[in-house]
């Protein structure tokens, strides 16, 4: 994000109090994407990044996405990996799937 920019303070749904302000948005965040081809892997038994292809899109870069930076319970800078069960990864990929049969 911008470094000098704070972010909004939200309301969000807590367990017991119900919504309060309780995270920082800012509107103001930077992506950096890259969509790269894949393919099944018979081995591995998932779908694996197509080696030696080029990426579909290739650091398609925007300033203009919204990412928390602040609140409850995390004060402190946080980093995350996402991860996505194999049935949504399934669900992803029914489109794709279904254009090729």
């Amino acid at each position: 994000t911008e470094e000098d920019v704070d972010g909004v303070l939200l309301r969000a749904p807590t367990k017991d109090e119900g919504m309060q302000y309780f995270c920082r948005d800012s509107g103001f965040g930077r992506v950096v994407l890259s969509l790269y081809p894949i393919e099944w892997d018979q081995e591995l038994g998932d779908y694996i990044r197509s080696p030696n292809k080029k990426p579909i899109i290739d650091r398609a870069c925007s300033s203009q996405c919204t990412v928390e930076v602040g609140g409850g319970p995390w004060w402190d800078v946080w980093k995350v990996k996402s991860k996505m069960s194999s049935t949504m990864k399934r669900l992803i990929r029914l489109p794709s799937m279904l254009r090729k049969s």
